[in-house]
This record gives structure tokens, sequence and C-alpha cells, in this order.
């Protein structure tokens, strides 16, 4: 087998490899024949390099497929744990003041707005006291607005 058959003939295998990795070899042999309209059997001659590289490349597809499962198993274990501690996914919008924040949260699927007062340690933010609101507690806020601002202004 040439070097130039022999990468095209690497590139199919990865290709039926990526899509079912699970394919056994003589059902590659079989598929790279019939791609390249080769008659049966023409491969044979090739079996042992053919069947190292597709053991090359199981191996390679298998190990890349574990470490995409261990990356997304990390990531999930990760929002798993912001998801314990009751946040997940938070983004600071504005900063009130020199400590206090306004972030956006979700929290059990549905958004969140925080407000909150913010202590620095170590160069980390770290929240103290403040108010998680949904959505509809901040609409109704919102409607009380004018009417805090006038017992704000009275007790001036």
């Amino acid at each position: 087998m040439n070097s130039l058959s022999q990468k095209i003939i690497e590139i199919k295998i990865k290709q039926i490899l990526e899509k079912k990795p699970t394919t056994s070899k003589r059902k590659i042999r079989k598929k790279i024949e019939i791609s390249f309209n080769l008659g049966k059997g023409k491969l044979k001659p090739f079996k042992r390099e053919l069947y190292e590289l597709i053991k090359k490349y199981k191996k390679e597809i298998t190990n890349s497929k574990k470490l995409e499962k261990n990356k997304k198993r990390k990531e999930s274990t990760e929002n798993e744990e912001q998801e314990k501690k009751g946040v997940s996914n938070q983004e600071f919008l504005v900063d009130i003041g020199e400590s206090f924040k306004v972030s956006f949260h979700t929290f059990g699927n549905k958004p969140h707005l925080n407000i909150r007062k913010y202590f620095i340690r170590d160069g980390q933010y770290f929240p103290s006291t403040g108010v998680f609101l949904s959505f509809e507690q901040w609409e109704e806020l919102k409607e009380v607005e004018d009417g805090v601002k006038d017992a704000y202004e009275k007790m001036k």
C-alpha cells in the first residue's frame, strides 16, 4: 500500500470510527472497499496493515471520547456543586458603590436577581447580607417604587 492510498484509507477509517467507534475491523474493511469501488477482497493482502491502522485509530478515538466524557463529567460535577450551594451561573451585572453588587443567577431552573453586600478577603469577593429575588418579586418591587420614594422623602 503506497503512502497516499494509506493516508486516504486512514481518513476513511477515522470517519467511520468517529460515527461509530464500535464498528468491527471486518465491517470497516468492507466499507472502505465499497467507498473506493474496490472489488470484494481487494484489501485482503493489506489486511494486517489495515487492521493495525484500525486498532490505532480506535484507541485514539476511544481515548479522545473518554477525555470528552471526563471533561463533561467534571463540568457537570462543578455545576452540581454550585447548585448544592444554591446558586449557579453567577454573573455580576452592576456594582452599586464599593461593596454592593447586583448579580443574576439561576436557582431551581428559574432566573433570580441577587442584591448583596460583599466583602473582599485575599482578593476574592464573598457575599454577606443581601436579598435574593425572583423576577416576579422584582416586578412587584418596581411597582411600589414610587411609594418607597415618597416614604423616603417624608423621612428626610
